[in-house]
C-alpha cells in the first residue's frame, strides 16, 4: 500500500455546527464535578462533587443519560497537583445515584 494514500485528503462537503451550552439549558441540567471511571459498569461514570478529608459527595450517571460534557479549568489541590473538572449536561427527569462517603467516627 502506498504512502500517499494517507497523505490525500477529501473535499470537505458539510460543515457540522457546535452547541453552545444555551442549546442545552431546555432539555438538560448542568452538574460541574471531577469525572472518575466507574469501578465496574462501563456505562456508568462517578462524577465527584466535593472531596474533603472527611466527607465526600458523588453522583452515578448512565453514560446515555449524558448529553454533553464541556472542559473547564483544573482545579488545583494543596499538594500541587490538580483535578480535572467537567460539566455534564444530563437529560432532565433521568436518575442519577447520590451518595455520600464520610469517615465514622465516636
Amino acid at each position: 500500500m502506498s504512502d500517499l494514500k494517507y497523505l490525500t485528503t477529501t473535499q470537505l462537503n458539510e460543515i457540522i455546527k457546535f452547541k453552545t451550552s444555551t442549546d442545552y439549558e431546555k432539555q438538560c441540567v448542568p452538574i460541574t464535578g471531577n469525572p472518575r471511571k466507574h469501578p465496574y459498569d462501563k456505562n456508568r461514570l462517578i462524577l465527584i462533587l466535593e472531596s474533603h478529608d472527611d466527607k465526600t459527595i458523588f453522583h452515578d450517571f448512565k453514560l446515555s443519560d449524558i448529553a454533553h460534557i464541556e472542559e473547564l479549568p483544573n482545579i488545583s489541590t494543596g499538594e500541587g497537583g490538580s483535578l480535572r473538572q467537567v460539566q455534564l449536561w444530563i437529560i432532565k427527569d433521568s436518575w442519577i445515584i447520590r451518595s455520600e462517603a464520610y469517615k465514622c467516627v465516636k
